[in-house]
């Protein structure tokens, strides 16, 4: 028999060897999942939602793609893969830039001003991640603007942790209370115009907590208020 004919006789027998493996594989009690480990983000209950099911099954069978898909439509996901170590699976996590909203009972994921629902037991976990964003009041158009407006600036600085944001409607402005934690200072911002200077406005209060020290977790926040033009310390 010539070479020519023999090739396509090895090349589908070989197919065919690789489809039973595969089968087999996909049957046979291998690679068994024991443990979830989530890899660039932490296992939210969300997350936990989707791998949990998986526990005791074989790694084999799993559609990675189907797992895949389902994590990235969480609005904080911005990317997913799926991998097995050692009888654990592995989740290897990208997360998105943005901001967790809280309205009421419910709560968003901010990015690309826009908001996303996300499971208020996800929150905690978030909060690892990204500046939290209490609204007490109306989530208007404004407060939107507004915010739009404000965390570019977060993104950049791991320092804010906590953001009250005040809608008074018709009563006054909208008034941003930053929290500094571990500065141990509040930053009040009471003008849009100011939000250009926030990112800024942090590093300088850094700066001035680093040069005037004593202020410990005990002791009352220093509170700042930033204005379109300047920042100022407020007396204790």
């Amino acid at each position: 028999m010539r070479r020519s004919e023999l090739f396509p006789i090895i090349a589908s027998s070989l197919l065919i060897a690789s489809a039973f493996v595969l089968v087999a594989l996909k049957s046979l009690p291998v690679m068994k999942i024991e443990s979830v480990k989530a890899d660039g983000f932490s296992l939210t209950p969300s997350l936990s939602r989707i791998a949990g099911p998986q526990l005791g099954l074989c790694y084999p069978s799993l559609d990675r793609r189907v797992m895949k898909n389902e994590m990235e439509t969480l609005p904080y996901i911005s990317n997913a893969s799926v991998s097995y170590d050692g009888g654990r699976l592995l989740l290897d996590l990208e997360k998105k830039e943005g901001a967790v909203i809280l309205s009421g009972s419910e709560a968003f994921f901010y990015a690309d001003s826009e908001i996303h629902p996300v499971a208020m037991e996800d929150v905690p976990s978030l909060g690892s991640y990204y500046s939290i964003i209490n609204i007490d009041g109306e989530y208007s158009d404004e407060v939107k603007t507004y915010l739009d407006s404000v965390l570019p600036s977060l993104f950049s600085s791991r320092l804010i942790t906590w953001i009250d944001c005040v809608n008074n409607n018709e009563v006054g402005p909208i008034v941003l209370r930053i929290a500094l934690p571990r500065l141990n200072s509040i930053l009040m911002l009471s003008e849009p115009s100011g939000a250009a200077r926030l990112g800024e406005s942090v590093e300088a209060i850094e700066d001035d907590v680093r040069k005037n020290p004593g202020s410990t977790i005990f002791s009352e926040p220093s509170v700042y208020e930033l204005y379109s033009n300047r920042l100022v310390r407020n007396k204790r």
